[in-house]
C-alpha cells in the first residue's frame, strides 16, 4: 500500500500530490520504522461509558489521543452502511421496543427466530432506534459509516471493517472521503475476494487478521500472492510471530501487528498483570490492538 502511494504521488505531481501526499503520512508514514508504534481500539474498549460503534465512542477515543480506530459497519436493507458489529439489532438497540412486532411489513420476528437482522429494516427505521449498550445514560442513535467518516477525516485512523463488502454501495462512499486515514479489515479464512475487490477499487490497503495460522510464513506467502502491495498489515498471534515470520513479513513489507483482544492479554492487564502485554511490546511491533487501550497507552509511556 505505501509504495502504491509514492508512485501515484511521483507520477502524478501536478495534480493529486498535496491529497495523497497527506494520505501517506496518515498510514504510510506514521507505520514506518522509528515512528511511534499505533494504538488500536477495539469495540470492546468502554470509552467513557459510550455504546460501542457510536459516534460518542469514537468521540471519546479522539479525545483521548487514540492513534485508530475498529469500526464495524453493516448494510441495511436499503443498501446504507450503518455502524454495528452484529448482524442482528438486539443485543446494542432497543428494537423490541420501538417494533415489537419486527420489521414493519416484513417477517415477525418470531419467524426470524426471535432477531432482528439489521437487512432486513431500512435506514428510516434504524433512525428511529437507540442504542442500548452504554453506560452513561445518553441519547444514542446508530450512526451511518458517513458520518463516521466525515467525524474521523483528518483527525484519527480507522480500522475499517464492513461485514459485507458489497462494492456497490461502499466503493461511491468511500471514494467521496480523503481515503488515506483507512485501512479495510479481513479476517484471512474468510473468502477475501469481495475485501480485495473493494481494496483494489478504491487503492485502500487491507489489514487482515492470521490469528488461527499454523504456519505464518506460508500463509503470508498466500495472502500476498492474493493481496499484492494492497496488503499492508497483518495481525498474528505472539506464539507464530517466529523469527521467521517477521522476516518474511520484511521481505513483502508487510506491517505484522499484535492483538490482546481474544488471548488474554487484555483480560490480565485489566486485572493489573501486564507481563504478557510487555512481552508482547518487547517484540516491536507496530501497531496494537486492545479493548483497553487507557491502560496499555500508560504502558507505553503515553
Amino acid at each position: 500500500m505505501f509504495k502504491l502511494y509514492a508512485l501515484l504521488v511521483i507520477t502524478a505531481a501536478g495534480f493529486l500530490a498535496p491529497q495523497l501526499v497527506y494520505a501517506q503520512v496518515a498510514i504510510g508514514e506514521r507505520m514506518e520504522p522509528g515512528q511511534p508504534p499505533l494504538v488500536i481500539a477495539h469495540r470492546y474498549a468502554r470509552l467513557d461509558g459510550a455504546p460501542e460503534n457510536s459516534l460518542a465512542w469514537l468521540g471519546a477515543a479522539l479525545d483521548r489521543g487514540i492513534d485508530m480506530v475498529k469500526l464495524d459497519a453493516q448494510l441495511t436493507g436499503d443498501g446504507h452502511y450503518v455502524l454495528m458489529h452484529d448482524p442482528t439489532l438486539n443485543r446494542t438497540t432497543d428494537v423490541e421496543r420501538v417494533f415489537p412486532d419486527g420489521v414493519p411489513g416484513g417477517p415477525t420476528r418470531e419467524r426470524r427466530g426471535g432477531k432482528d437482522y439489521i437487512g432486513d429494516y431500512t435506514l428510516g427505521d434504524l433512525r428511529r432506534l437507540r442504542l442500548t449498550d452504554g453506560t452513561d445514560g445518553a441519547d444514542h442513535t446508530i450512526p451511518t459509516l458517513e458520518e463516521a467518516l466525515e467525524m474521523a477525516e483528518g483527525r484519527i485512523l480507522v480500522l475499517l471493517d464492513l461485514k459485507r463488502y458489497e462494492a456497490r454501495s461502499v466503493v461511491p462512499l468511500l471514494q467521496g472521503h480523503d481515503t488515506g486515514n483507512l485501512l479495510l479489515f479481513g479476517i484471512f479464512y474468510y473468502d477475501a475476494s469481495l475485501l480485495s475487490d473493494v481494496a483494489s477499487v478504491t487503492g485502500i490497503g487491507t489489514f487482515v487478521s492470521m490469528e488461527r495460522t499454523t504456519d505464518c510464513v506460508a500463509d503470508l506467502d498466500k495472502l500476498s500472492g492474493g493481496q499484492g502491495a494492497l496488503l499492508a498489515v497483518v495481525v498474528v498471534p505472539d506464539r507464530r510471530m517466529t523469527p521467521d515470520c517477521r522476516a518474511r513479513a520484511a521481505e513483502l513489507d508487510i506491517r505484522v501487528a499484535v492483538s490482546g483482544v481474544h488471548d488474554g492479554k487484555d483480560a490480565a492487564l485489566d486485572h493489573g498483570d501486564a507481563s504478557d502485554w510487555l512481552a508482547a511490546i518487547s517484540l516491536g511491533a507496530p501497531a496494537y490492538m486492545t479493548g483497553q487501550p487507557d491502560l496499555l497507552m500508560k504502558l507505553l509511556d503515553r
